[in-house]
């Protein structure tokens, strides 16, 4: 059974959203045989809306939730998560 997002505790939802948001930007920037399928399907199409949909990590957060949710307002919620987390580790890197 699916939870929707009114039943769920508060603690319940921000550790879901956080663990989306990982695995989100995790598969957008850092797992090695996504990011090889990712240039692999940017060389065979040579069509950036489909390279930027799958290197966007508030974007691959939203649709990956989405799709094994079904929920759109936590699938949001999971994306805002995944857009400040990585919005750290840029600030991270460029210091």
């Amino acid at each position: 059974m699916i939870e929707t997002i009114l039943d769920m505790s508060l603690e319940t939802l921000v550790v879901q959203s956080i663990a989306w948001a990982t695995i989100g930007i995790m598969f957008a920037h850092f797992f090695p045989p996504f990011q090889w399928l990712k240039h692999r399907i940017f060389k065979r199409w040579r069509n950036e809306e489909y390279y930027w949909v799958i290197s966007c990590p508030k974007c691959v957060t939203f649709w990956s939730s989405l799709f094994f949710t079904w929920n759109v307002l936590f699938a949001f919620i999971a994306s805002l998560v995944a857009f400040f987390i990585d919005e750290g580790i840029r600030s991270f890197d460029e210091d």
